[in-house]
């Protein structure tokens, strides 16, 4: 790191939670990258409604104007299959513009791939057997800073209920 460091006489801001570093000025030679977030769910978190609710510890802070790509991972259970399971992007306050996420849901069997361009919109399946696995790759400019939290629900309600594990995760980072 010190060879690194001195190797750079200055560092400036670039934009709102950018630093760059390099000789100086506007045209610096590098650029230390604001990671928005890495986060994981730390005690288990359930829905026994078809409401949607925010996963609890799954979160990231974004800056407005920024470009952002990542994925999460949610280890899943449905008690009733039947019930199924859905999530949309939709549990924060930022906005985002270019929006794009594919989501693969798995239980014994792969049961849905889906891609969507808006936060709102449910990715679902209508059973979900047991424990399951939901994987999502996604990009976008956020338009309006605030967070990020992505939310799930039963896909309808009866007498089941959907839990997000612990250690489910969730990575988003700021790109170029």
């Amino acid at each position: 790191w010190r060879e690194m460091l001195t190797a750079y006489s200055a560092s400036y801001t670039v934009a709102a939670g950018v630093l760059s570093a390099g000789t100086g000025g506007a045209s610096g030679s590098g650029w230390f990258q604001n990671a928005a977030g890495v986060s994981r769910v730390s005690s288990s978190v359930t829905n026994a409604t078809a409401t949607m609710a925010n996963i609890t510890g799954l979160s990231a802070t974004l800056i407005a104007g920024r470009k952002y790509l990542g994925r999460f991972s949610l280890q899943v259970n449905q008690s009733v299959a039947a019930d199924g399971f859905k999530i949309d992007f939709d549990g924060g306050t930022a906005t985002m513009t270019s929006f794009a996420a594919f989501t693969k849901i798995w239980d014994s069997t792969l049961l849905l791939t889906a891609r969507t361009t808006a936060i709102a919109t449910d990715v679902a399946v209508a059973t979900l057997t047991g424990d399951g696995l939901i994987e999502v790759e996604l990009g976008f400019v956020c338009n309006v800073a605030g967070t990020f939290i992505p939310r799930f629900a039963l896909n309808s309600a009866s007498t089941g209920t959907a839990t997000v594990y612990l250690n489910s995760w969730l990575m988003l980072e700021d790109v170029p």
